[in-house]
């Protein structure tokens, strides 16, 4: 759910404040990127909290 093709992805934390992908990829894995040890892309869920 990257931005792999291209395609901006934003999260409306509220009336106010948006975030990147990026910004909240970083955030769920705490800095340390979405691929793993063994080059794997890390898989994440919604939660739907909308």
């Amino acid at each position: 759910m990257t931005e792999k093709k291209g395609i901006p992805i934003k999260h409306i934390i509220s009336g106010l404040k948006i975030k990147s992908q990026q910004d909240v990829m970083n955030e769920l894995t705490k800095g340390k990127g979405t691929v793993d040890l063994f080059g794997q892309e890390l898989d994440f869920t919604s939660r739907k909290s909308y």
